[in-house]
């Protein structure tokens, strides 16, 4: 199996006993996005049966774009299991109405393509335990019988009536805009901090790199005693070479309160 690193961990930590994993750095110089074309040369060069992408990625959000997307796809056809991660992909945009893009368009053309869905990142249904994946029929009708059924709630089900109706879509897309330009918005005010390096994000989330000296581990901890806000200390993350942290967006009075009181750390604590 090829895994980009770095990534979410269960990709590579729930891997069975006697499987290679082969890991993909992605490069800081290139905002951790993926080179595909690079990607394709050592799929090819490994022969892997599996390989597993998240677009956009995490922790990082970086982004392919679907053409792009759907070329890789194309090119390595002949692997046994294309897996792909779309649960971020709400919050990604190629143009300036922000129209949504994804692979479902090519997920019956490919019978090694399975499409990965989680619901509880861009719907805030995390309790829930929502998600999908599409692929082939013999895909589904394999993994049912090596006992690989993941249960539905009735809240579940609920959730996904409501989720194919056009009133519900149609009300979800008026917020979904403003909360992508939003964050997109905390994240360049961000960038404009002394001390923090942020990689470009189409997430609700962003990867910042600490370039003043502190920790990632100081900064979380002095961040939640202080001030009660957590954010994800990338330090165990495999594939992040020095201080890392993960911040994500919440509304806008949320993002500034973050803003004022990463600046206010940044004086007290690190700028003596």
């Amino acid at each position: 199996i090829v895994v980009n690193i770095p990534t979410f961990s269960p990709y590579y930590e729930f891997v069975k006993d006697g499987i290679e994993v082969v890991y993909n750095k992605l490069d800081s110089t290139d905002n951790f996005v993926l080179n595909v074309d690079h990607y394709i040369q050592l799929v090819k060069k490994e022969k892997p049966d599996t390989i597993v992408l998240i677009n956009p990625n995490n922790p990082d959000g970086g982004y392919i774009n679907l053409e792009r997307m759907k070329y890789l796809v194309k090119e390595l056809s002949w692997v046994n299991n294309v897996i792909v991660d779309e649960s971020f992909i709400h919050f990604a945009y190629e143009d300036v109405e922000y129209n949504l893009r994804t692979l479902i368009e090519i997920s019956n053309k490919f019978h090694n393509f399975v499409l990965v869905k989680s619901m509880s990142k861009d719907f805030g249904i995390a309790g829930i335990r929502a998600g999908y994946a599409i692929m082939d029929k013999h895909k589904v009708n394999h993994l049912l019988k090596q006992g690989y059924l993941w249960n539905l709630s009735g809240l579940a089900e609920y959730f996904f009536r409501l989720y194919v109706r056009n009133d519900f879509l149609k009300a979800y897309e008026k917020v979904r805009i403003p909360y992508i330009q939003a964050s997109q918005h905390f994240f360049a005010k961000l960038a404009g901090i002394k001390g923090l390096k942020v990689y470009p994000s189409m997430a609700n989330f962003v990867l910042v790199e600490l370039i003043n000296g502190a920790t990632s581990t100081d900064f979380t901890a002095k961040l939640l005693l202080k001030y009660g806000i957590y954010i994800r200390n990338c330090a165990d993350k495999i594939g992040l070479d020095g201080p890392f942290v993960r911040i994500a967006s919440r509304t806008t009075e949320q993002n500034k309160w973050v803003m004022d009181c990463i600046t206010d750390l940044f004086r007290d604590e690190y700028e003596k």
